[in-house]
């Protein structure tokens, strides 16, 4: 919760995560309490067509009890992923912009359990996760994954991050095999470069190959909403190989933080907002339908650098806050609370808290009119 209020003087955020703040004035001319500060776009704008697996961290805020999952493209079902550990369940955030996210912090926090009714995967589809990754990371980071069961006994796609052969740790990996005897595996490492601490929207469409020998199959990689691909990989195996039942592309489970329980030291570290698994090709245009569907809500690509603070301002007004370690925090001024959120404008006050009390200046006349508030994330 951000609350603002009318401001000519400093302030200091409380330790509810409420920014309070002490004016010149004897009283307050008026207080308006906003939920979150961006915009969370609806399901409306989003493809959901051939969608079979949709996980969004805005829907379902608590992870304790798992990530729910709905299946619009598939009967319109849905269930849980169960947490791994039950007493370490990854948490539920938000970013300044308002967009939710679950963060993964250590070894065994994650989601991953049984999709019921299995969903037959056989021929194209696509990967589209909304992801950052933190500054630490461990070997074979994996992200998200779904095969017809726990065990790894037959057909499986997974992504993940420095994986086998990757030499960016910061790169998102894809692998997808086909269990036959012997298994086709197709690995690809540094296919999208997402850094450390950056949003990122990544798309992986895999056009499957037209027969068993013909090895025409494509992977081409999106990122952020652009409708030209980053990568495109031709000559891919088919990924259904076989006879059923052991030989089948069914997804009967799945997993993000993770794609293999037994891996638990192995999970992803850092945060994921949406998952979604299509069973068909998104076009390019669809891409950028999703991304912008939800780029509102998240800080896309590197922040902003901190700029530093002049210690020569005649006058400025100043804002002691409490802050909360990694988080951010942007100064911001209106003139006029009823003008709505158009009216609000950054004073260019940008700081990366560091758990202590920093200070934040706008250079404006500080005896003039006017309205402030703080931007930033909170669970």
């Amino acid at each position: 919760m951000i609350e603002l209020f009318a401001s000519t003087g400093s302030g200091r955020a409380g330790t509810d995560g409420k920014f309070m703040m002490a004016t010149r004035s004897a009283a307050l001319a008026a207080t308006i309490s906003l939920c979150v500060l961006g915009t969370i776009c609806t399901d409306a704008q989003v493809v959901t067509g051939s969608l079979v697996l949709y996980l969004d961290a805005n829907s379902d805020t608590n992870g304790v009890d798992g990530w729910d999952y709905t299946q619009p493209g598939f009967g319109g079902g849905s269930g849980t992923l169960p947490v791994f550990n039950a007493g370490s369940a990854p948490g539920n955030f938000a970013t300044a912009q308002g967009g939710r996210y679950f963060h993964s912090a250590d070894s065994g926090q994650f989601f991953g359990g049984t999709i019921s009714p299995q969903v037959d995967m056989a021929g194209d589809f696509t990967w589209e996760i909304w992801l950052r990754s933190s500054s630490q990371t461990h070997a074979d980071n994996q992200v998200a994954g779904w095969r017809r069961d726990v065990a790894f006994n037959s057909t499986f796609s997974n992504i993940g991050m420095d994986l086998n052969n990757s030499t960016d740790d910061f790169s998102v990996d894809w692998e997808l095999q086909d269990f036959d005897t012997p298994p086709e595996v197709e690995e690809h490492a540094d296919l999208a470069s997402i850094g450390a601490g950056e949003w990122h929207q990544v798309v992986c469409t895999y056009q499957d190959a037209s027969g068993e020998e013909s090895a025409n199959g494509v992977l081409s990689v999106y990122m952020d909403g652009n409708p030209t691909p980053i990568n495109v990989l031709a000559n891919q195996t088919p990924h259904l190989r076989g006879q059923p039942p052991l030989f089948t592309s069914k997804m009967g489970y799945a997993s993000v933080f993770s794609i293999n329980p037994a891996d638990f030291v192995r999970n992803f570290l850092g945060d994921i907002a949406i998952v979604r698994l299509y069973r068909d090709l998104l076009t390019p245009a669809e891409i950028t339908q999703n991304f912008n569907a939800h780029t509102n809500s998240y800080e896309i690509g590197p922040i902003p650098p901190i700029v530093p603070v002049p210690t020569n301002i005649a006058a400025a007004a100043e804002f002691e806050i409490e802050t909360v370690d990694g988080e951010y925090y942007e100064l911001e001024r209106s003139s006029d609370l009823t003008a709505g959120p158009a009216a609000w404008g950054s004073t260019g006050a940008l700081i990366l808290g560091d758990g202590g009390t920093l200070r934040m200046y706008d250079p404006a006349d500080p005896g003039g009119p006017g309205y402030h508030r703080v931007r930033f994330s909170t669970p």
